[in-house]
C-alpha cells in the first residue's frame, strides 16, 4: 500500500471532531492508490486489503466529483453487490 494511501487513511481515521480539511492534492493520490489496490486485492482474495479500501469510501464521498474518487467509489460499491 502506498505511503499516500496509508497517511490519508490514518488522517481519516482520527478521533471524532471537526472534519478533516483535505485538499485536492491530498485526496487524489490516496484515491489513485486505493483504486490501484482494489483490483489486485480482489484477484488474490485479500479481504483485509479490500476492507481497508472500503474504509476510505465514507470520508471520500464528498469528493466524488473528482474523477478518480468517483471511480474508486464505483469500484468499491461493486464489491458490495453480489
Amino acid at each position: 500500500m502506498s505511503a499516500s494511501l496509508m497517511s490519508w487513511l490514518a488522517a481519516s481515521s482520527s478521533p471524532p471532531g471537526p472534519p478533516i480539511t483535505s485538499t485536492h492534492h491530498d485526496i487524489e493520490p490516496a484515491a489513485r492508490a486505493a483504486t490501484a489496490a482494489i483490483g489486485p486485492a480482489r484477484r488474490i482474495h485479500a479481504p483485509r486489503c479490500e476492507q481497508l479500501v472500503q474504509r476510505l469510501t465514507p470520508p471520500l464521498r464528498p469528493y466524488a466529483h473528482q474523477h478518480i474518487v468517483g471511480r474508486l467509489l464505483h469500484l468499491a460499491a461493486k464489491a458490495l453487490t453480489p
